[in-house]
């Protein structure tokens, strides 16, 4: 099987201008990340689990693997694509993303759990989306604010990978490291706006980390083990919302 994500590809997707480049100029790649993955066991039960909370039943995996009517499946900025789960964007979505650039810019390949919490959406009802996903937010918020189920993110947090949160003008945000500090700011947000991200991160920048970028057996399982990890609170909020 061909390398999967070399730094010459990061250096690639760090000279796109706009989102047109950055969507299309890795796109074999891409397609190939999202077919690998949509047959992981982790991504197959989350899809399984979805399709109970959609109003029609969903056919595709868990990653859309085609253009879904006027919405790409793949979206992105300048030297950034990422991909959310099907039907996710009114949702806490498991979404996988990457920064492009050369050494010693902000560059590496994401995996985790964001909401988007903007109406930046051609959805004729976007504003009572965005209420019922925050929510989702809030819900969330308030079982991570719970022992058991804070100790037991933290616990997954701390078995491995570089984690990290995003939020808009912190992308990522450099001032928290730890898994503690991650989830007690999500936890504590007041008033939450744009983007937040709780995921890991793998950086080209890093041996182990590029050994994996560059492997797509390896890399499967750190998105297996990603999504595995974080779907009992990804499910948990669903439970809790009463939808």
């Amino acid at each position: 099987m061909d390398a999967a994500f070399s730094k010459a590809t990061f250096e690639r997707l760090g000279k796109c201008a706009t989102e047109r480049e950055s969507t299309t100029v890795l796109s074999p790649l891409v397609d190939r990340l999202i077919h690998l993955a949509n047959v992981l066991p982790a991504c197959q039960r989350v899809a399984a689990f979805r399709d109970r909370w959609s109003t029609k039943r969903v056919s595709t995996g868990l990653f859309a693997d085609r253009p879904a009517g006027d919405i790409d499946y793949v979206r992105g900025g300048q030297a950034h694509w990422y991909v959310y789960h099907w039907g996710g964007r009114w949702a806490p979505q498991f979404n996988i993303g990457m920064f492009g650039g050369s050494a010693g810019e902000r560059r590496y390949l994401r995996i985790g759990l964001g909401f988007s919490l903007t109406l930046n959406s051609v959805d004729p009802n976007r504003d009572s989306r965005l209420q019922d996903l925050y929510s989702l937010f809030y819900t969330f918020q308030r079982l991570i604010r719970e022992p058991r189920e804070r100790a037991a993110l933290i616990r997954f947090m701390q078995s491995g990978g570089d984690w990290i949160l995003e939020r808009d003008n912190h992308v990522p945000d450099r001032s928290l490291t730890v898994p503690e500090q991650i989830v007690d700011w999500v936890a504590r947000a007041e008033r939450p706006a744009g983007w937040i991200f709780v995921g890991r991160r793998l950086s080209p920048d890093i041996e182990s980390h590029l050994l994996k970028l560059e492997s797509w057996p390896l890399l499967m399982s750190e998105i297996d083990d990603c999504v595995a990890g974080l779907e009992p609170i990804w499910r948990a909020t669903w439970n809790a919302s009463g939808d």
